[in-house]
């Protein structure tokens, strides 16, 4: 084997046996944090949040070219301002995340949703408000008949409610509605329907034998089934009608690009 081989060899032997023992005290080697933090929400918890959010607010950019028609001055006014403040207004989700033990501790696309209606006050004519406040309603009026739909049918399975018992509980859950209940969907499960809510239009024989009727049912009814946010590199910039944001606005490099240069 000639020298240069044989300096590769010991080269790859040195950085192999360097990463097993810093494996063990510290963290993988810096380029598998790139590769691997997206699977492995344990690796670089960080950057997954950061990821995640840059991939929910490009994909709200897009709805809102579609359903609003932006210009190419508003395209670019929005990327802009989406580009400035999604690291300063979402410090908060990022941070939840970090210190939570699972990401279903935190609805980042409810976030995002809210952040980015705010965005665009300074840049829709009333014309095109009016048409994403009408994106809004119908959105959150899917997510309502999708979840309260699943607590009907999993109410139905427990108290065998009739035909006119699932519509007349219907309205109470719909009165009851809280936003938070899609991010419990979504991460697969449903919010508990209180046996309070139900119990008005239960007869008798449904109020006594309730409880035997859920005892019996062994099957596990997962809701939403949880679900892969999108994700966004943060090297890559915004981008909306094949406009990005301003190369003046500094984009954030992953911690595993700093570490490297």
């Amino acid at each position: 084997m000639n020298p240069p081989r044989l300096i590769v060899f010991a080269i790859l032997a040195i950085a192999s046996l360097q990463t097993a023992t810093v494996g063990q005290v510290a963290a993988v080697p810096i380029r598998a944090i790139a590769v691997n933090a997206v699977n492995d929400p344990q690796l670089d918890r960080e950057n997954n949040a950061k990821r995640w959010i840059r991939g929910l607010i490009q994909n709200e950019l897009i709805t809102i070219q579609t359903v609003c028609s932006l210009t190419p001055e508003q395209s670019q006014k929005l990327v802009n301002i989406a580009e400035e403040q999604w690291r300063t207004k979402l410090l908060t989700a990022i941070r939840s995340y970090v210190e939570s033990n699972n990401r279903n501790n935190v609805d980042f696309e409810q976030r995002v949703e809210k952040l980015a209606n705010t965005w665009l006050e300074s840049v829709l004519t009333p014309e095109q408000r009016e048409k994403w406040n009408e994106e809004i309603a119908s959105r959150l009026e899917f997510r309502r008949r999708v979840v309260v739909g699943k607590m009907v049918i999993e109410s139905e399975k427990r108290h065998g409610l009739s035909a006119q018992q699932m519509k007349d509980l219907e309205p109470i859950l719909i009165e009851r509605w809280r936003d938070s209940w899609w991010a419990m969907y979504r991460s697969g499960s449903l919010p508990e329907t209180k046996y309070s809510w139900v119990s008005a239009i239960l007869t008798e024989a449904q109020q006594t034998n309730g409880n035997d009727r859920a005892a019996i049912r062994s099957e596990h009814y997962m809701s939403g089934g949880s679900h892969e946010l999108p994700n966004r590199s943060l090297s890559e910039r915004f981008e909306l009608n094949g406009i990005t944001s301003a190369e003046s606005i500094p984009l954030e490099k992953l911690k595993a690009q700093e570490n490297e240069d």
